[in-house]
């Protein structure tokens, strides 16, 4: 950068503080009139001669991404110079109008103008270091630039001190800004604040060390970069801890909340706004479809379960309206942000509420009670911590106490039921889904788990040999018995394949350990075992010519839910 450009733009920021300051003296009376006129058009004409300076001459970066901020800095600084050739009339005209509140009215506006000379022209200095450096923090890059630049005699001593200073009273002033939340005591405030304290104290030991040499100092300076990285992820914990807190006990919903209120103060671009409300519209798509899936899985409480999940599902519909209206709200529609606002709360306190019921009774689908003493005890238990008598837990009897299933009288089958029965595999792979989703496996047990599964179903479901044994075995009264046995085997095949993709959905899951992932597989598996059952139904029916069904039933097909093998045809 040239001396000439280098001083107008140290100058542009002087500039506005030699207004107010004379604005000032001029107030105190330290000042004649005809000085204070005088010094304001000085001031007036050197400002124009700047900004044709910084429009015409001011370099640019030829890193695409820096240039592109150096060019939002000089149209801010146009713009800021601007308004402070409004404020110029004013200041000559209180030469002749000396009053208070006109006074007032002056400093606020030249303070503001100032303001954003300052920030701008900081900015503009640092867009390259924004973009290369060992951080993602200007301020510790321009250091780590200047300290080659000083050591290679490229700049002067006090140009580089002038740089780290600079960087100190940077963090500094966020150390006090964070301080001063009285409101906040949370870990993630007391960690940023360390992270800021240790980087200030790394970069004064750079300035202290500098003639030191370079080796050394340059030691010093990437602990300092290490502690500078801390405060960037540590501020990151911080504004996200910060954004979920808010009315309500969702923290997903809290976060609308805030980000609402930040499109609402101008502090965050509609477009932007408006793409947070589509992510969230997702997530509760996914959470919603997540809850349901779940609600699908095996229990003994299915009526009370499916009151709170009908409740839940009716917050998450206030909250998918509550966007709605945002967007209304963004279109134009002004009334409709506050309604938004009240429906994001009422929705989400109403699915906190549920949540909560269901959490316990979670815990409680996880006790088994003494039928001596009647105390609770962790399913699984032998004994009763209470009184000490032998348990009667169903899952060491058999069977399953949470099964959905509703038996038939004739061998535990439901037919054609759309009500899923499950098998003792099914139920297996259903409490490691559990497991998984909740930590108590690894990943690497869910997929042993998944390819026991797996191998049962590759052994179970052969469409083509239950096929053969059809058309060898089953009377053909109405001549149609190869159509119908067609149609079996396909409606087999596509059960099949049902089971098969969501299997590999739950590989998915082990991989990515997206939820998404859990509910497409727990779908599909209810969607091709429910299929299945019913081609149980339907095989059964279509042998019922024989004296002995049973006997011409294939070997292992007989077993939806009381037998040994599944679902299916081992021949």
């Amino acid at each position: 950068m040239s001396d000439r450009l280098q001083f107008s733009f140290e100058f542009l920021a002087p500039s506005s503080m030699e207004f107010l300051g004379n604005l000032n003296r001029y107030h105190a009376d330290q000042l004649s009139r005809d000085e204070y006129v005088s010094v304001i058009e000085k001031r007036s004409q050197a400002m124009e001669g700047a900004r044709s300076l910084i429009l015409n001459k001011a370099p640019i970066s030829a890193n695409p991404v820096a240039a592109e901020r150096q060019r939002k800095c000089i149209k801010i600084l146009n713009d800021a110079m601007d308004d402070l050739a409004t404020v110029i009339p004013q200041l000559l005209e209180y030469a002749d109008n000396k009053t208070e509140e006109k006074y007032q009215e002056l400093v606020m506006r030249l303070g503001r103008i100032l303001t954003v000379e300052c920030q701008t022209i900081d900015y503009y200095e640092l867009a390259e270091c924004a973009v290369s450096g060992p951080t993602d923090m200007p301020a510790i890059n321009a250091i780590y630039r200047d300290q080659k630049r000083f050591y290679a005699q490229e700049i002067s001593q006090a140009a580089y001190l002038l740089t780290i200073d600079k960087a100190i009273n940077k963090f500094q002033s966020a150390y006090d800004e964070m301080d001063k939340r009285s409101d906040d005591d949370s870990e993630y405030k007391s960690d940023l604040m360390y992270a800021y304290r240790q980087t200030i104290e790394a970069l004064e030991t750079v300035k202290s060390s500098v003639s030191e040499g370079e080796e050394y100092c340059l030691g010093l300076m990437q602990t300092a970069v290490e502690y500078a990285k801390s405060i960037r992820e540590n501020l990151s914990l911080y504004s996200k801890h910060r954004l979920i807190q808010g009315p309500t006990r969702m923290y997903q919903a809290n976060y609308v909340y805030n980000m609402a209120k930040f499109w609402q103060n101008g502090r965050l671009e509609t477009a932007a706004f408006l793409r947070m409300l589509d992510i969230f519209a997702d997530n509760l798509d996914a959470t919603v479809r997540r809850i349901q899936a779940l609600a699908a899985l095996p229990n003994d409480r299915e009526q009370e379960i499916d009151a709170h999940v009908e409740v839940m599902q009716e917050g998450f519909l206030e909250q998918f309206r509550s966007i709605d209206l945002f967007k209304q709200g963004a279109a134009g529609d002004a009334a409709a942000i506050e309604q938004a606002f009240e429906l994001l709360v009422a929705g989400a306190e109403k699915a906190a509420d549920t949540s909560a019921e269901l959490l316990a009774m979670g815990d409680s689908l996880n006790q088994i009670n003494c039928m001596q003493c009647g105390a609770a005890n962790p399913r699984g238990s032998r004994k009763c911590s209470s009184c000490g008598a032998r348990l009667l837990d169903a899952d060491s009897m058999g069977f399953a106490s949470s099964s959905t299933v509703s038996y038939s009288e004739e061998g535990g089958m439901g037919g054609g039921s759309d009500e899923l029965m499950v098998t003792p595999e099914l139920g297996r792979l259903f409490k490691a889904v559990d497991a998984a989703t909740e930590g108590r496996i690894s990943k690497e047990q869910f997929a042993e788990e998944i390819a026991v599964y797996r191998q049962f179903v590759d052994n179970t479901f052969n469409a083509d040999m239950m096929a053969q044994y059809m058309l060898t075995h089953f009377e053909d009264p109405n001549k149609d018995l190869p159509q119908r046995v067609e149609e079996v085997s396909n409606e087999m095949k596509a059960a099949t394949q049902t089971i098969l993709e969501a299997l590999d959905a739950l590989y998915l899951y082990v991989g990515e350990t997206n939820s998404h992932h859990i509910v497409n597989g727990v779908l599909g598996l209810k969607d091709g075992n429910v299929r299945m059952q019913k081609l149980h139904g339907k095989i059964k029916a279509m042998s019922q010519g024989h004296d002995n069904a049973e006997e011409f039933m294939p070997s292992g097909f007989d077993m939806l839910t009381d037998g040994d093998a599944g679902i299916g045809f081992v021949g």
